[in-house]
């Protein structure tokens, strides 16, 4: 019914249709992204309780040389979470103000990135795109350059091992180079899990940076659909709304290796066009 599919309870009508078929795999999605989703929250509020905001501190041990270059750096508190956003991202957003280069963020100390913090990385290097800049991230600490890789977003991100070598990179990007023909290389985004309609929003926003990014560097954008286990109607009409505004913005989108689940989804509602290429 048309009234279910708009609060995104779809897939209840679907279980109460086929409740054999359908009970053990919603069972176990439930327990996997429900105990996933609760040690998110716990995580997020214990850090918010315990976790000091540290916008512009040093990790242990490294001290800034003041010396190496007028560009500035920052450093990533252990946790950058919402909490961390709230505190920092108008000191960071103000530190491109400047005259300089380019940016240079250390993440040596980093341990933990939520959507939050990945947002606010992306719309820094948004800015500094705009405005010429090269932004790099520094000694990118093992559990955040795996984060960067599953979401497909090292390909975004110029990163470098060292502040020397990140100071070279920005230094050398300022400088001008004879032209030479470059290969286009598509932005990559994975969708995983559910995306129903409570989801829609977080994921509406993640694309929308990486489509504002692919405009940005002329580029394509491929959404790799391969660890869906469960879309419903929002999911579906998400589907659709990126569709309509990459193709807005001159901005090929492809969404690709959709799993049983989606093909299914899209079949039943006769959507499957949006996985032409």
């Amino acid at each position: 019914p048309l009234w279910m599919q708009k609060i995104g309870f779809e897939w209840l009508y679907r279980l109460l249709q086929e409740p054999r078929r359908l009970f053990k795999r919603y069972a176990t999605d439930f327990v996997v992204f429900g105990l996933t989703i609760m040690k998110q929250w716990w995580l997020t509020r214990s850090s918010r309780r315990t976790t000091p905001a540290t916008p512009l501190t040093p990790a242990p041990g490294k001290v800034p040389d003041i010396q190496l270059s007028s560009v500035p750096e920052l450093f990533c508190p252990e946790r950058l979470d919402a909490a961390e956003v709230r505190v920092i991202e108008q000191v960071w957003m103000n530190s491109l103000e400047g005259p300089e280069e380019g940016i240079i963020i250390d993440c040596g100390g980093a341990q933990f990135i939520d959507s939050t913090g990945l947002g606010l990385l992306m719309r820094m290097q948004k800015r500094c795109r705009q405005s010429g800049k090269q932004l790099v991230l520094a000694t990118v600490s093992p559990a955040i350059l795996k984060l960067l890789q599953m979401t497909r977003l090292n390909s975004i991100f110029t990163q470098a091992a060292s502040r020397e070598e990140a100071l070279n990179k920005i230094l050398n990007a300022s400088a001008p180079a004879s032209p030479s023909p470059t290969k286009t290389v598509p932005l990559h985004l994975d969708w995983s899990g559910a995306v129903t309609t409570s989801s829609v929003d977080g994921l509406w926003r993640g694309a929308l940076g990486v489509i504002q990014n692919a405009a940005d560097a002329r580029s394509p954008v491929v959404i790799d659909l391969k660890g869906v286990q469960l879309m419903d109607s929002g999911g579906l009409g998400l589907m659709a709304r990126l569709k309509d505004h990459a193709t807005s913005q001159h901005i090929h989108l492809r969404f690709t290796n959709a799993s049983p689940v989606v093909h299914e989804s899209l079949r039943h509602e006769q959507m499957e066009h949006l996985l032409a290429s």
